[in-house]
């Protein structure tokens, strides 16, 4: 499938504004609602895009969230969690769906989460 133009700008913009060279994403089409994603090397990003926007925003911004990171091999550190918190904060993520969905991926996320939640503007519970 095509990577549509708006997963190709937010891409973009995500990149260069945290100083990295913009990543290569591809997609392929799930049946459900939700996505995937993996991350390859060589700045390529592929992602199993499900039929809804917001929730391939949260695991496109999640997977540049490790595209940032230092080594591949960091995995979902609470470094990569702050990280990708920020992101979704920054680029206007619906953070309740966020929490939702990165607490049944895995519990780092919520306890950055927690830890970072008093310094978000808009406090979400």
């Amino acid at each position: 499938m095509k990577t549509p133009d708006w997963m190709k700008e937010l891409s973009t913009k995500v990149c260069l504004e945290n100083n990295h060279l913009p990543a290569k994403i591809t997609c392929r089409r799930r049946r459900d609602t939700y996505s995937g994603g993996t991350y390859c090397q060589g700045g390529t990003i592929k992602l199993n895009v499900g039929r809804s926007k917001k929730d391939s925003k949260v695991v496109l911004l999640h997977e540049l969230a490790h595209y940032f990171m230092d080594s591949l091999m960091e995995g979902h550190t609470e470094r990569f969690w702050r990280k990708c918190w920020e992101l979704y904060q920054k680029y206007e993520v619906d953070l309740r769906y966020a929490r939702w969905r990165e607490k049944t991926y895995r519990a780092g996320a919520e306890k950055v989460y927690r830890s970072m939640h008093d310094a978000m503007p808009h406090k979400v519970k």
